[in-house]
């Protein structure tokens, strides 16, 4: 094999193995996230940082929020938090889906509006 002709070679043996390993490695790592993360109990909803109301993922309920700016409508339903409408331009609080393990949050920006799951 002449030196010009390896040059030319874009992917190698060691490329091949480094890009395996990490697709393992990032495997895993969605795996331990995914599966040691614990459920909430609680959802706090905050209003431009305070927190305004909290409720059990225990208990099937719908709050609607009316804002000066507009309206969400939070689901809290078989042990999850969704927001089911919202008339924010983007709808990107509509679009996040459930939620419930501890950590997780929703949060609508033009309504200034938070909502967390906690432990």
């Amino acid at each position: 094999m002449s030196e010009e002709s390896s040059k030319k070679r874009l992917i190698n043996k060691f490329d091949i193995i480094l890009f395996i390993l990490l697709i393992i490695l990032g495997a895993c790592a969605f795996l331990i996230i995914k599966f040691t993360r614990a459920e909430g109990k609680t959802v706090n909803i905050y209003s431009d940082g305070e927190l305004t109301e909290s409720f059990s993922l225990d208990d099937d309920t719908e709050y609607v929020y009316i804002w000066e700016d507009g309206n969400n409508v939070i689901v809290i339903e078989n042990g999850y938090v969704y927001v089911s409408h919202a008339d924010c331009p983007d709808k990107v609080c509509v679009n996040q889906g459930e939620i419930k393990n501890d950590g997780e949050t929703i949060v609508c920006i033009p309504h200034r509006l938070v909502i967390e799951v906690d432990e």
